[in-house]
Parts: structure tokens; C-alpha cells; sequence
């Protein structure tokens, strides 16, 4: 995953910035197997079907039993 965060960018330098970047990047990776999302002030590309939620399902079933798992974020 590649987050661009811009909570401290200017609004409205930030708006026309982030469009621009989300229509090039829906462009140039329209035949690979990502997503293009937008978020609060954050645009994020990720692996399709791939989410923080899933890698933390996949490492609680690889982990041996007696193993802690963190997952640490402000996602629900």
C-alpha cells in the first residue's frame, strides 16, 4: 500500500493536486491489479482485495498459538 496524506497541505492546493494525481494514477494503472481510493485527506493505492483487516486475519491463522499479534491504527 502507498498513502499520500495531505492533512497539512492547503486546501486548495490539496484539491487540485489530489484530483490531478487520482485521475494520473487511475490512468496509468487502469491494467494492474490495484485499487485507487480516496480517504480523509488521504489518497491510497493498494492491491485489489487486499486490506488491513485481511493481513491481520492471515497472521492470526499463520501464528503459532502462543504468539501476540498488535495491529496497531485509527481504522475501525
Amino acid at each position: 500500500t502507498l498513502c499520500w496524506h495531505f492533512r497539512r497541505l492547503d486546501p486548495n492546493i490539496a484539491s487540485r493536486a489530489v484530483r490531478e494525481l487520482r485521475l494520473y494514477l487511475m490512468e496509468v494503472l487502469s491494467n494492474a491489479p490495484v485499487e485507487v481510493l480516496m480517504g480523509h485527506k488521504l489518497l491510497e493505492v493498494r492491491a485489489h482485495g487486499i486490506n488491513k483487516g485481511l493481513v491481520v486475519q492471515r497472521l492470526f491463522a499463520a501464528a503459532p498459538s502462543n504468539t501476540c499479534v498488535v495491529a496497531v491504527g485509527d481504522d475501525r
